[in-house]
Order: structure tokens, then C-alpha cells, then sequence
């Protein structure tokens, strides 16, 4: 990058020698050269870290985005295994009390069961 900047005063040195003069303005413009140079290309980079940044934003919003649309994809699974669970609880809790009655109606003392 250094020697670029030392190619860029050179040919704007030669520019202005090309004219026929050696102002002292020449010389000046010819040196201000390389730090309009950085100053753009600092410009430039800044930008590009921005743009840089904005797109990640945008993906790390998508990406919040599709984590919430699979959670929500996931809460009717959830809905159902919770309905079979419950189900499943009633059939036992009806056997049990089934069974219980059954003990009860055959009147066996608990060192038969």
C-alpha cells in the first residue's frame, strides 16, 4: 500500500511537471495527494464495514426469526403427546380403581394379595 501511494505522488508529480512549471502549489497538490488517497480509502473501508455489518444484522434477524417459526411448529406436537399422555393417565387411573373393586367384591386380606 505504501509503495501504491508513493506511485500515486510520483505520477501526479509528473503531471504537473508535464505542464512546464514548478510552483510551489504543484508540489503541494502533488503531496496532498497520498492523504486525500488515505482519507478516501479510508472512507471506503468504513462503508464497506458498515454494509458489513448491516447484513449481519439482517441474518442474525432471520435466523431469531427462524428459530421462533420452529418453536412455534413444534407447539402442536407438543399439544398432541400432551392429549396421548392424558389419555393414557385415564385408562390407568380406570384400571386401578377398577382392580381396586375388584379386591373389594372378592374380599381378599391383604396377606392374600
Amino acid at each position: 500500500m505504501g509503495l501504491g501511494f508513493i506511485g500515486i505522488v510520483m505520477l501526479v508529480t509528473l503531471f504537473f511537471t508535464s505542464t512546464g512549471s514548478y510552483s510551489p502549489s504543484d508540489f503541494l497538490l502533488a503531496a496532498l495527494t497520498a492523504p486525500a488517497c488515505l482519507v478516501l480509502s479510508t472512507f471506503i473501508l468504513m462503508f464497506n464495514d458498515l454494509v458489513f455489518l448491516r447484513n449481519r444484522v439482517k441474518r442474525a434477524h432471520a435466523n431469531i426469526e427462524v428459530a421462533l417459526k420452529k418453536r412455534m411448529d413444534l407447539i402442536p406436537n407438543l399439544e398432541s403427546i400432551a392429549k396421548t399422555y392424558l389419555e393414557h393417565e385415564r385408562q390407568l387411573h380406570r384400571d386401578i380403581a377398577s382392580l381396586r373393586g375388584i379386591l373389594k367384591e372378592k374380599d381378599f386380606s391383604p396377606e392374600e394379595i
